[in-house]
């Protein structure tokens, strides 16, 4: 049987028409490969198949349409029509859905870079460490000027002017309290500067990120963690970078750093690995550079701080007594106290803080969906 796509038979014509895109879409979805060219295949033949069923010599074989009769129009005029016009419906079905299929594949291939563990150019990293190693060997003072030289240049990373690449781009506060305790305190301040040792990825549970974006701060963030720092780098904050860790001695060092659960911390003596046992952290260690919070401050130029985040999972105590407080103008704190390996460390904090001029002014015990525990200092 010889059919035909007349405008009597345009339904069934347009369910075959389907039928065949399902079919197609069928086998691009199972051979996965570069086959666009059978849907124009077709659809061209479809065209060809037409025309020549609609040729005078087979002109006795089309099925007149009644109600193209009644409105006065020629039959040969009446087929041609309905057959360009199906003929072009499954030209522009067929297109759609390449342009379908290929939306698809894309959407998977950003799903399966987002889950791709972010690569850290050994290479660059490595002549890094190597340089710094000389300094290693020379015993140099935190404040030396070839030391800070060397920060600056290799560790010190500028930011770009680049708009936020963000994965919720409109929370307001992405702290757990802390952005809006330390706005109280100094009274909704701008322009001011901050430091978040601990940074990670820049936007979970930053406590900076609302300073940068609301009040306009400059800042340094810092994150010994090369992974989490190149996702740092990705999120495009107006901010100075350093991917070290803070040195709890002046000198610079290389240290073994225990990426854990993504809850990093130095792993230098017994205490680090009780910690790690104890918090039943995933081991996974790398050598890190770690410089002093004083050699960095003195890289950036930023010797006055008007917020300093400290997160650096119980190492806190140790870096805030490697500060030069003589040196370094800091006005507020939040320093995480959860971490601590006694129950002391809390009172050790705050014992060190106040006899370094600052006043305790409140803790954040933290909440259910958000288990930091900070407490904020302000100095007198």
């Amino acid at each position: 049987m010889n059919y035909k796509c007349t405008p009597k038979s345009l339904q069934s014509c347009r369910c075959l028409v389907l039928l065949t895109v399902l079919t197609l879409l069928l086998l691009i979805y199972v051979l996965k490969g570069p086959i666009w060219g059978i849907s124009e295949f077709v659809a061209d033949a479809f065209i060809v198949y037409n025309t020549k069923t609609n040729s005078p010599n087979n002109s006795s074989q089309v099925v007149t349409d009644v109600n193209s009769q009644n409105m006065n129009i020629p039959n040969n005029s009446s087929q041609q029509g309905a057959t360009v016009m199906i003929s072009q419906e499954m030209k522009n079905l067929l297109n759609s859905s390449q342009q379908l299929v290929k939306d698809v594949n894309r959407k998977k291939n950003k799903s399966r870079q987002r889950k791709v563990r972010p690569q850290v150019p050994a290479n660059v990293q490595s002549q890094k460490m190597n340089r710094l190693k000389t300094f290693l060997q020379t015993g140099v003072a935190e404040d030396d000027p070839n030391l800070i030289q060397l920060i600056r240049t290799d560790f010190v990373v500028l930011p770009e002017n680049k708009p936020y690449h963000l994965k919720n781009p409109d929370v307001h506060d992405y702290s757990c309290g802390q952005s809006s305790a330390i706005d109280n305190i100094l009274n909704q301040k701008e322009k001011g500067f901050y430091i978040e040792a601990g940074a990670f990825d820049g936007e979970s549970i930053s406590n900076t990120l609302f300073f940068e974006k609301v009040r306009k701060w400059n800042g340094l963030l810092i994150e010994p963690d090369p992974f989490a720092f190149e996702r740092l780098k990705a999120k495009n904050r107006k901010a100075l970078l350093v991917n070290s860790c803070l040195n709890i001695k002046p000198q610079p060092s290389i240290l073994e750093f225990n990426r854990g659960n993504e809850m990093g911390r130095v792993w230098v003596d017994e205490e680090d690995k009780n910690w790690v046992k104890e918090m039943k952290m995933r081991v996974d260690v790398m050598e890190v550079p770690c410089f002093s919070l004083y050699s960095i401050v003195l890289a950036v130029n930023q010797t006055t701080i008007d917020y300093f985040s400290l997160d650096v999972e119980g190492r806190e105590l140790s870096v805030l007594q490697s500060i030069p407080f003589d040196k370094v103008h800091i006005d507020t704190f939040t320093v995480e106290y959860l971490n601590g390996n006694d129950n002391n460390y809390y009172k050790d904090i705050k014992s060190f803080m106040e006899k370094n001029g600052y006043q305790h002014v409140k803790d954040l015990p933290g909440y259910s969906t958000c288990v930091a525990r900070d407490s904020i200092f302000k100095k007198i």
